[in-house]
């Protein structure tokens, strides 16, 4: 893997009993529970959230789509397990890859500390 090449990972979050499962994905395979291509799972309350190649400002935790970062970049939880800490306003969510939001939220993430792994 080159400097700028990052590892392609999902974690996967099941919405009902509100834990996540993490997982490590090839995107051009298919298993029986998700379709990692196309981001989605064949269970509805599973979630598939992309490693967005980004660490917490301790360089420790990863970040993945969803992730709820603090003013300290620090995790502090997910869209799914903690939408009512991201209302509050005061926190960065990580929006989906690929996006113009995401451009936005990872600079957000970056001036909280946040750094990208090797």
């Amino acid at each position: 893997m080159t400097d700028t090449q990052r590892e392609i990972k999902f974690r996967a979050w099941d919405k009902n009993p509100n834990c996540p499962y993490p997982m490590i994905a090839n995107p051009l395979q298919r298993c029986d529970a998700f379709d990692v291509l196309n981001k989605k799972s064949i269970y509805k309350d599973w979630v598939l959230m992309q490693f967005t190649g980004l660490l917490d400002k301790n360089g420790v935790a990863e970040i993945y789509e969803g992730d709820i970062i603090d003013v300290e970049g620090i995790i502090k939880g997910n869209i799914y397990e903690s939408p009512q800490i991201y209302k509050k306003g005061i926190d960065c969510l990580i929006e989906g890859m690929g996006t113009e939001k995401w451009r936005n939220t990872e600079s957000v993430a970056m001036g909280l500390g946040c750094k990208y792994a090797k």
